[in-house]
């Protein structure tokens, strides 16, 4: 019995195999693109989550002092990212 030993060259397949393997590889090349824009796209949704959590918020309020140099504590129920103080 002889083997072989050689490499198959694509001009050596029949063209309905070429056709054949030609079909299968683009399926994988599809498969894999589309498996990589659905992870794309879910890492985009995290993210896209993530900075909705950080919006600015902005809250405007203000404080009459009755001239002493008393402290006055103002409870915001959040920790502030800045404080604008002004005369």
């Amino acid at each position: 019995m002889d083997t072989f030993g050689d490499t198959i060259d694509r001009e050596m397949l029949s063209e309905e195999l070429a056709a054949e393997l030609d079909a299968k590889a683009t399926q994988t090349s599809l498969n894999t693109e589309s498996e990589a824009r659905e992870a794309a796209v879910s890492a985009l949704d995290t993210r896209l989550t993530e900075v909705e959590a950080q919006k600015c918020e902005i809250y405007l309020g203000s404080y009459n002092g009755n001239g002493e140099k008393n402290t006055q504590a103002i409870r915001l129920g959040y920790q502030p990212k800045a404080v604008l103080v002004a005369k």
